[in-house]
């Protein structure tokens, strides 16, 4: 039997478009249902120019498979010789970012087919949305520690700290996440790569004519999918810019984030942190106004931390939004470290359970 993505047995997961074909754009899209036969297969369609896409297949919580896909239009074997009556959870997530630089890349899913069947998966307790930088994108979870490379396989899905976290609460989870970028500013102070910008639309990070035609530029409806917590992970790079030459944009401007002469941030530059955190976190309450907002900061340093609870101070004091918090993280350690000198999976689960008792402890709180 056949199954397209507007099935009622099949839970899209991820920022997009619902469709009989589903584009994925963000890091952990994709979907989710219950699986009962012997064989299951995913039909797909994928194009790109340097950065192919991942895709990782969970069976009840454990990964099966995790492969790279190949251009063109396939179908391709997730499971075969499965126990017919043993009615599987089975997740397929998207494992690789946006890549701003392969305009043209894209990743469709048209199908899943089956000579067994496919049942809706249960409803999930919670939505969460995690927006941040490369430690949200996964980015450290795949390959060895030592491995440098900026390719594809360097991101992964599993044992990531977003989905730890939706696995411990059983909560539906969504990720905008994209390398190098910031609230204020990115890792080489570029103003025009930071999240703030693309938050509101389904995918501006690629704007190449596929994408566009798949409706990445369409203003997100976020109606659809109302997040009972927002987790925003960012501030690493901003930090990195602090240390970083100047960036000129299109204009002739050069941009630079400054330290003083004492060796500590130059107030003009720490103000343009504040000021961007405080917009955002305004911006995501105008889009979300029934969720409570999570600043994590941490988990490569605390340089930063500081400036960025000034910023979430600010909004709290003009705003009087109460339902906002700055959530301290601690950094990773040595042996915690993972591939391209990022976070590794001991890591991710340390946080991603940091989170969700946090996320339990604001529970109780809000009970009360």
């Amino acid at each position: 039997m056949k199954y397209n993505m507007l099935s009622s047995e099949i839970r899209i997961m991820g920022r997009t478009i619902p469709g009989e074909r589903i584009p994925l754009f963000w890091t952990a899209s994709g979907i989710e249902t219950i699986f009962e036969g012997n064989d299951l297969f995913l039909e797909y369609e994928s194009e790109y120019a340097v950065y192919e896409d991942w895709i990782r297949v969970e069976m009840n919580g454990s990964t099966v498979i995790r492969m790279p896909l190949e251009k063109g239009h396939h179908t391709v074997c997730l499971l075969r010789h499965i126990r017919t009556d043993a009615n599987c959870l089975v997740r397929i997530f998207k494992e690789v970012q946006p890549m701003e630089d392969d305009p043209d890349r894209y990743l469709v899913f048209c199908s899943l087919s089956t000579h067994g069947c496919l049942h809706a998966p249960a409803e999930h307790h919670l939505k969460i949305e995690f927006v941040g930088d490369s430690l949200t994108a996964g980015q450290g979870l795949s390959g060895p520690v030592g491995y440098t490379d900026w390719t594809s396989l360097s991101f992964s899905t599993e044992s990531h700290y977003a989905l730890v976290t939706g696995n411990e609460l059983n909560a539906e989870i969504q990720i905008l996440a994209q390398g190098g970028w910031g609230v204020s500013t990115a890792w080489d102070n570029n103003i025009r790569c930071v999240m703030p910008r693309v938050y509101d639309q389904i995918c501006s990070v690629t704007e190449g004519v596929k994408a566009k035609e798949l409706g990445a530029l369409r203003e997100n409806d976020f109606q659809h999918w109302q997040a009972d917590y927002v987790v925003v992970n960012l501030g690493t790079n901003d930090a990195n810019a602090f240390h970083q030459n100047a960036w000129t944009d299109s204009k002739g401007v050069k941009h630079r984030m400054l330290m003083d002469p004492k060796g500590g941030y130059a107030r003009e530059s720490a103000e343009i942190v504040i000021q961007s955190c405080a917009a955002f976190l305004h911006q995501i309450r105008l889009k979300r106004p029934e969720c409570y907002m999570i600043w994590a900061y941490g988990m490569c340093g605390d340089e930063i931390g500081t400036i960025l609870q000034e910023g979430i101070q600010r909004y709290i004091s003009v705003s009087k939004d109460k339902r906002v918090e700055f959530l301290p993280l601690s950094p990773v350690t040595e042996e915690e470290m993972g591939s391209n000198g990022h976070p590794g999976a001991k890591c991710h689960r340390r946080v991603g359970n940091v989170i969700a008792e946090e996320i339990r402890r604001l529970q109780i709180c809000e009970r009360k």
